[in-house]
């Protein structure tokens, strides 16, 4: 088991409220899947992705689902040391699959311009990437779908000034000739609900999920996990999930996250804010710890007006014992 310790920042310590979920090496949490006999777990590490993949071994029935970051979300890095960071992060993922279980990456093209520039300095084709990386590590596609933002039939104009209006979803194998089960969904089908603007879509997350349950894995790692797309929906479809992510308050989002069938329909902003954060948690007690104040405030106010009322009546009737005498 991995030990997280090593991998804590200055930023845990100020984060009290997590940091309790912080004391063992791993965060885990049971979940009842939609299969009211199946119980999963879901795992979160706090380090960095490739660390975590370079010390540990992928079990054999263990899948990858994840989609890489985003340039804007790799600091440090100009376009030329972020194609050869991705690529390379690829070709290690690959490398970590044996004959039984597969890697599937969600990636979806961005157009690069220079600050302040209307036009487009170069149009960042992922899925060449992810081919790239597979080759090198002596893998091969699966499968290849895009998922559209929109869903299908619709005839609105969609237009992106940075990013297509598509992802690739590519699957990759050691060796597709042995995988058991042979793929037979649409190669273009909508995203779904996003539960944040960067992540996964869901019913993309479902597709993925479902081919690797059909393949026989038992449980699914993200090494880029980000807020949990892909490990609620695993836990959701009765599989159990590992999730990997450097930020704390995205293992934090993860580990909470919770997606039924209902919300996997209509997921928005609203049901993320109403079951899924613990940020409410916090607020709950925080108004709690403002109601328990103001009583006790009130509670003394009202002991100093008795006080007040005691010693008038004292007063009072000194005067009226000055009177009789």
């Amino acid at each position: 088991m991995t030990d997280l310790n090593k991998y804590k920042d200055k930023e845990i310590v100020k984060d009290d409220y997590f940091k309790r979920y912080m004391d063992s090496s791993i965060l885990r949490k049971k979940w009842k899947s939609k299969k009211e006999s199946v119980v999963v777990s879901r795992e979160l590490f706090c380090c960095d992705a490739l660390d975590y993949l370079k010390k540990n071994d992928l079990a054999p029935d263990c899948a990858i689902v994840t989609s890489l970051p985003d340039i804007t979300e790799v600091s440090g890095m100009n376009l030329d040391q972020y194609k050869k960071w991705f690529i390379s992060t690829v070709q290690l993922i690959c490398q970590k699959l044996s004959n039984q279980n597969v890697a599937i990456f969600y990636q979806t093209d961005v157009r690069r311009k220079n600050k302040g520039a209307t036009r487009v300095e170069e149009y960042l084709d992922k899925s060449y990437l992810v081919n790239r990386g597979v080759e090198e590590a002596g893998c091969k596609v699966v499968w290849h779908k895009i998922s559209t933002c929109a869903p299908l039939g619709c005839t609105k104009l969609i237009l992106s000034r940075s990013k297509a209006s598509f992802s690739h979803m590519i699957c990759v194998s050691k060796d597709p000739s042995l995988l058991e089960f042979v793929d037979v969904t649409p190669d273009v089908q909508p995203r779904g609900q996003m539960i944040y603007t960067a992540a996964m879509g869901l019913n993309a997350c479902k597709v993925a999920i479902d081919y690797i349950i059909f393949n026989n894995m038992l449980s699914v790692l993200d090494p880029f996990c980000g807020k949990g797309s892909v490990l609620a929906v695993a836990n959701l479809l009765g599989i159990s999930s590992i999730g990997v992510d450097l930020s704390i308050s995205k293992c934090r989002n993860s580990f909470h996250l919770n997606i039924d069938e209902e919300s996997f329909l209509s997921f928005t902003k609203l049901s993320w804010k109403k079951d899924n954060n613990i940020d409410n948690d916090i607020q709950q007690q925080q108004q709690n710890d403002s109601v328990n104040s103001t009583n006790n405030n009130n509670n003394n106010n009202n002991n100093n007006n008795n006080n007040t009322i005691e010693i008038e009546k004292l007063e009072i009737e000194n005067k009226e014992d000055d009177i009789e005498e």
